[in-house]
C-alpha cells in the first residue's frame, strides 16, 4: 500500500523536491513612461515606447512578517523599544510594541540584538542615570549613598567632589545641566533613610566601593510646563512594583486645560511605600525640582488611600506648599478598598443562590456612597444626612435582610462600615 496524503497529487506517492519560489532577475516588466514637464508642470507622456500590455515578472511585495533592518528605525524608536525589553525581561513586549505602535514587525531576534552593546554590562540604574545626565530636556534629584573608597564610581559620570562623602547625598540637576550634591546625612528628616542604608549594606554584603541608589524624581521642561499652567489642582498616584527590580513609581499630574486630560508631571521611583520614603519626596525632591512660588499656587492634592503618603502630604502642606491646601481621596480607594478590608469576605456567610442579588445590593451601596462625590450629588450638609439616612434604612430594609438571612451583627457590620 503507498502512503499518499496529498490526495494524489504525489507521483508514485513519493514526495518530491520542496517547491520555492525563486524571483525571476534577468526577466522584467515592459512597462515603461516618460516624465516630462511644462509650464504648468509635470506629466507623463505614453506617445513612444511607453505602455504594456502584459504586466509580467513584477517583484513581490515586501510582506508583513519580513523584519525590517534595525538601521530603518529612529534612535527614539530603538531606545522606546530597549526600555520596554528592559522593564519587562521580554523580547516579545519590545516586538509586540513595534507592530502595534509603529506598524513595522521586529523579530524577538533583531529585539534581542538590538538590547545588546558594549553598555549592557551596566545595570538599568547606570543606563538610566547616562540618559538623563545627557538629555537636556531631563531634570532630576537623586538621593544615593557614594563609595567610600577614592574610585571614580559607576552610578554617576558627575561624582560629587569627596570621594569620602558622608552616607547620603543628593544631586540635583537643573535648567542648563548644572549639577550640584548636597550633603543630607545630617538632616533630621533623611536619618532614616541613612539607616537603611547602612542595614542594606550589611545584609546584602555590598562592597564600600559601589554606590548605593535609593531614589530618584524626575521631570521633563515640557511636562513641568503644564503643570505652571496649571497648578491649582495636583494628583498624586503610586503603583507597586513597576519594574523588574520591584520599584514603586509615584506620579504626579495635573488637568492641563489645553488638552482637557491628566498629564504627568513628575515620576518618582521609590523603594518602598514607607513614610520615610514619601518624607523624602515632599521634603526634598519637590521642593529642588519645583520652584517654591509655583508650589504656593497649589490648592488642592488628590492622593490616594495610604495612611503613610497622608501623612506626609499632611506634614508638607505648610513646608513645602505654604498652607492653605485641601487634601482629598480618592474616592475608589476610600469605598472599595476599605469594603475589601472589613466587608469583603461576607460572601461566605451568602448562600450560593443569594449572590447574585448580594452583588447587585453591594454595586448599589458602592453607587450610593460614590454619587456623594459627584459634583451635583450632594449640595449641602443637611442634604448629605438625608442621604445618608435613606441609604441606612434600605440596609436595613427587607430586601438586604431576605439576602443575608436576617443576620443582624452582620447588618451591624455594614452600617459601621
Amino acid at each position: 500500500m503507498i502512503n499518499n496524503d496529498k490526495k494524489g497529487r504525489r507521483d508514485d506517492g513519493r514526495s518530491g523536491p520542496r517547491r520555492t519560489s525563486v524571483a525571476q532577475t534577468l526577466r522584467k516588466c515592459g512597462f515603461k513612461f516618460v516624465l516630462k514637464w511644462d509650464e504648468y508642470g509635470y506629466y507623463i507622456e505614453l506617445r513612444w515606447s511607453s505602455g504594456c500590455n502584459l504586466h509580467l515578472y513584477h517583484p513581490q511585495p515586501i510582506p508583513n512578517s519580513t523584519s525590517l533592518p534595525s538601521r530603518l528605525y529612529t534612535e527614539e524608536d530603538i531606545e522606546t523599544i530597549q526600555h520596554i525589553t528592559e522593564s519587562s525581561f521580554n523580547n516579545g513586549h519590545g516586538r509586540n510594541y513595534a507592530y502595534t505602535k509603529l506598524g513595522s514587525y521586529l523579530s524577538r531576534a533583531k529585539v534581542a540584538y538590538m538590547n545588546s552593546g558594549p553598555d549592557k554590562d551596566k545595570d538599568e540604574v547606570d543606563r538610566m542615570f547616562d540618559w538623563m545626565e545627557k538629555s537636556k530636556d531631563v531634570e532630576y534629584n537623586v538621593c544615593w549613598d557614594p563609595s567610600k573608597s577614592d574610585d571614580k564610581g559607576r552610578r554617576l559620570a558627575t561624582k560629587p567632589p569627596s570621594s569620602q562623602a558622608s552616607s547620603l547625598v543628593s544631586t540635583t540637576k537643573v535648567g542648563g545641566g548644572e549639577v550640584t550634591h548636597a550633603d543630607v546625612g545630617d538632616d533630621p528628616t533623611m536619618h532614616y533613610i541613612a539607616g537603611e542604608v547602612e542595614k542594606a549594606r550589611a545584609d546584602q554584603n555590598i562592597e564600600d566601593d559601589n554606590n548605593v541608589f535609593v531614589s530618584i524624581a524626575w521631570t521633563t521642561v515640557g511636562a513641568r510646563r503644564y503643570f505652571k499652567l496649571n497648578p491649582e489642582c495636583v494628583t498624586c498616584d503610586i503603583t507597586s512594583h513597576t519594574n523588574k527590580n520591584g520599584y514603586h513609581l509615584m506620579t504626579f499630574s495635573v488637568k492641563a486645560a489645553p488638552l482637557d486630560r491628566q498629564v504627568v508631571f513628575l515620576w518618582v521611583w521609590l523603594p518602598n511605600q514607607r513614610r520615610y520614603s514619601f518624607r523624602w519626596v515632599f521634603q526634598h525632591a519637590i521642593k529642588n525640582l519645583i520652584p517654591k512660588h509655583h508650589l504656593e499656587r497649589v490648592k488642592f492634592i488628590m492622593k490616594d488611600g495610604d495612611p503613610q503618603q497622608h501623612n506626609e502630604v499632611m506634614a508638607a502642606i505648610v513646608s513645602t506648599f505654604g498652607g492653605g491646601v485641601t487634601v482629598g481621596g480618592c474616592g475608589w480607594h476610600i469605598v472599595h478598598c476599605t469594603w475589601v478590608k472589613y466587608i469583603g469576605k461576607a460572601r461566605i456567610y451568602i448562600r450560593s443562590e443569594n449572590l447574585a442579588e448580594w452583588d447587585k445590593i453591594v454595586l448599589m451601596i458602592h453607587s450610593f456612597i460614590y454619587c456623594w462625590m459627584k459634583r451635583g450629588g450632594v449640595e449641602d450638609d443637611d442634604e448629605y444626612e438625608l442621604s445618608k439616612q435613606i441609604l441606612f434604612d434600605f440596609i436595613r430594609g427587607p430586601k438586604v435582610n431576605a439576602v443575608c438571612d436576617g443576620n443582624k451583627d452582620f447588618i451591624s457590620k455594614l452600617i459601621e462600615w
